[in-house]
């Protein structure tokens, strides 16, 4: 992505957003999707004066505007809005391709780790706000806990295979 000159920073926060909008908006697990660059359909100043259209992020690469696309969606499964549900998330996103940041990876760098933190952090409240809206003001403590619960879970089996691989490492050497 960098020697591309594409901004990781913003990439991460559309990955994050859409794999929210995966679970709490269209409620499903996200299993298999994929993620690719595509071409943009509607140039940014077209995009402006569309009303009610959400700008998205667009980048540049060789002069052309490109978008990510979330495509791939046959295997996704119906995610309930509990533990159960969050548990298939998280086996979903470690079964998935790697297109998204990943916590404690071996040998990751700071870098990895501060990309990590934003993709966490922005996912954590483009969840919180989606559960809120779609609530309509009538608060369950319980869903407004499960992105973070997810994320407890995606962190804690990110440790334990940076373990197993370093230990796999050190048995190698």
């Amino acid at each position: 992505m960098e020697e591309e000159g594409l901004d990781y920073v913003t990439i991460a926060k559309v990955l994050a957003e859409a794999l929210a909008h995966c679970y709490w908006k269209a409620q499903v697990d996200a299993n298999d999707v994929e993620f690719v660059l595509a071409r943009s359909t509607i140039s940014n100043a077209v995009q402006d004066r569309v009303e009610g259209h959400l700008p998205r992020p667009v980048f540049r690469i060789q002069g052309q505007e490109l978008v990510i696309w979330m495509l791939d969606y046959d295997c996704v499964h119906t995610l309930s809005q509990d533990m159960e549900g969050i548990t298939k998330a998280a086996h979903a996103f470690w079964r998935n391709d790697p297109y998204f940041p990943q916590p404690y990876a071996y040998g990751q760098t700071s870098h990895d780790s501060e990309l990590w933190e934003i993709f966490k952090t922005n996912f954590l409240h483009v969840s919180r706000c989606m559960i809120i809206e779609k609530e309509e003001g009538i608060m369950d403590e319980l869903k407004l806990e499960l992105p973070q619960n997810w994320v407890t879970l995606i962190e804690a089996e990110g440790s334990v295979r940076a373990q197993k691989a370093e230990c796999r490492y050190s048995e190698g050497v």
